[in-house]
């Protein structure tokens, strides 16, 4: 971790006149994250380790600049340009980028607590992610982010889950057993998208990660959005899965109680739909979505293990939570 006086100086690059004091240092699955304050106002700056996508950070800055032409009912960052004008300044191993923040506001540090979330909670959290879907549609900028549809995604999880030979251990008789009902569920999952006409839904830029660490609260009032760093185009439809699959169900890390709660799923989509211009009324592909989006956690426990092979236990308990809520039937009721 670099010293203070190190940050003092990248920090200089942004601020020249700085006199900065930190408050606090996060690390995350992409991010290092230092707060400090300055002249009573606060700061992210944000630390990515190379090699990271350039195109994403450029990518992310012209999604923040343009959500900042909009009023929503919540902050979003502005992201401050360098002394030279250039808005990320680099050394050898990484990038910086230096972020707006709200003053004193909290966050969740982990984002598997999410069964401690009310259903006023969830509420206020699915009402903002209707108004920002709102100025996500009237949104353009050029796709320099080259990212996979849903569609492709299938074809990589469908790769992944055929092949095991990089995974190791219990993770990897884990896979080698469930293969079957993943590789079939696969399947199932892409006849229903091209049924409902998937690939013609407009696409455009959404968050795709917003979960209860991506917010800050103030109180009990969600003041801020942050962490775009998954920005890129999608579906609005599957960045409301995405949100679900963090917001409004368990990921308690040694218990079996991993499923989706179909309370707080209904009470997402009405209060989405009761500020998004455009309601989400399809049930089916919704269901659909939300199952793609569990297969997406099993992927992302895989995966990640097989690059990492740490944590074995944390990681295999995604998978089986992602699994437990393939095999779960949800009736949203809409």
């Amino acid at each position: 971790m670099e010293e203070t006086f190190e940050i003092d100086k990248i920090i200089r690059n942004f601020l020249p006149e700085a006199k900065p004091e930190i408050v606090s240092w996060h690390q995350g699955e992409i991010n290092r994250v230092v707060i400090f304050s300055d002249a009573g106002k606060e700061f992210a700056l944000r630390i990515k380790k190379k090699p990271f996508p350039e195109s994403s950070l450029i990518f992310e800055k012209d999604f923040l600049d343009s959500l900042n032409n909009f009023v929503l009912s919540v902050e979003v960052s502005k992201i401050f340009p360098t002394v030279s004008g250039d808005y990320f300044f680099e050394d050898d191993e990484h990038f910086y980028s230096l972020m707006s923040r709200v003053p004193g506001a909290q966050r969740f540090e982990k984002w598997y607590e999410s069964h401690l979330f009310t259903l006023e909670d969830v509420k206020q959290g699915f009402s903002i992610l209707g108004l920002l879907h709102n100025s996500c549609r009237q949104i353009e900028i050029e796709d320099r982010k080259k990212s996979p549809s849903v569609l492709e995604l299938l074809d990589q999880f469908e790769k992944r889950f055929a092949q095991t030979d990089s995974m190791v251990g219990v993770f990897h008789e884990a896979v080698v057993r469930e293969r079957g009902f993943l590789l079939e569920k696969i399947g199932q999952i892409r006849d229903e998208l091209k049924l409902a006409n998937y690939e013609k839904l407009s696409l455009f830029p959404v968050h795709y990660d917003i979960n209860y660490t991506n917010v800050l609260w103030s109180g009990e009032k969600i003041v801020s959005l942050i962490d775009f760093d998954w920005a890129q185009f999608s579906t609005l439809e599957f960045d409301f899965a995405q949100m679900c699959k963090l917001t409004c169900g368990s990921f308690k890390i040694s218990s079996g109680d991993n499923l989706l709660d179909e309370e707080k799923l209904r009470v997402a989509l009405e209060a989405y739909n009761e500020k998004a211009d455009v309601p989400l009324k399809d049930e089916k592909l919704l269901v659909t979505l939300l199952d793609c989006s569990s297969l997406f956690l099993a992927h992302w426990a895989s995966d990640t293990f097989s690059q990492e092979k740490t944590k074995e236990k944390y990681y295999l308990s995604f998978f089986q939570a992602g699994l437990d809520r393939l095999r779960q039937e949800i009736k949203l009721l809409i």
